[in-house]
């Protein structure tokens, strides 16, 4: 899926990236993001079994 960086709907809030950040208490804190992919390999089991838990 493609999403324009920053969509002429985009609230006035947004950052430059396009992001809209719900709790911003985790705005600057993109480090310590992980991906499904990431999280599964953490804690070695698939992406689906994360999806699922």
């Amino acid at each position: 899926m493609h999403q324009e960086v920053n969509p002429p709907e985009s609230p006035p809030e947004a950052s430059a990236d396009g992001v809209v950040w719900l709790r911003p208490e985790y705005q600057g804190r993109h480090g310590e993001l992980l991906t499904l992919a990431d999280g599964a390999r953490l804690v070695g089991v698939s992406k689906s079994a994360i999806s699922n838990w």
